[in-house]
């Protein structure tokens, strides 16, 4: 990162800070709720594509719903910062109840395609396995039919 104010190069003196405030900044609006492993991250972690899909069906289930409960609202400084917030958390109560509605049917709408995706998800493993073993029995016959046709 290089800063500079007013054709000077500031990165020594304000770098610093500027790192301090954004690391402050980000653990304070970090949600402690998230456990790690519904983070998006743990995806990474999938040792092969069966796992991915898991993983990832997983993280669909757990973060498949709006959910409309209060949440931080930043302000900005002085008093014309405060009456704003207090504006804002007046209009999110009294017109909670309208989110409330549509988050309902939005969860609905998430729910269904979650299990739409995994019921494709477990029609396809089906299939695949069905294959694999078609397969398998495709190739032990051929092995059976050069074994034959070479002992004659």
């Amino acid at each position: 990162m290089k800063l500079i104010v007013g054709k000077e190069d500031r990165t020594e003196t304000l770098g610093s800070e500027i790192r301090r405030l954004a690391h402050t900044r980000h653990r304070r609006h970090k949600p402690d709720w998230i456990e790690p492993e519904f983070s998006a991250l743990s995806l990474t972690e999938a040792d092969s594509e069966h796992d991915y899909l898991h993983k990832m069906m997983r993280l669909l289930r757990y973060r498949d719903g709006v959910l409309s409960m209060p949440f931080y609202i930043p302000r900005r400084a002085g008093l014309r910062g405060l009456i704003s917030k207090l504006i804002k958390i007046f209009l999110w109560k009294l017109l909670r109840y309208q989110h409330d509605r549509i988050g309902f049917q939005q969860n609905l709408i998430n729910s269904m395609f979650t299990n739409m995706l995994e019921c494709e998800i477990a029609e396809r493993e089906k299939e695949i396995t069905c294959l694999k073993e078609r397969l398998s029995d495709l190739e032990s016959h051929i092995q059976k039919t050069e074994s034959v046709q070479s002992d004659s």
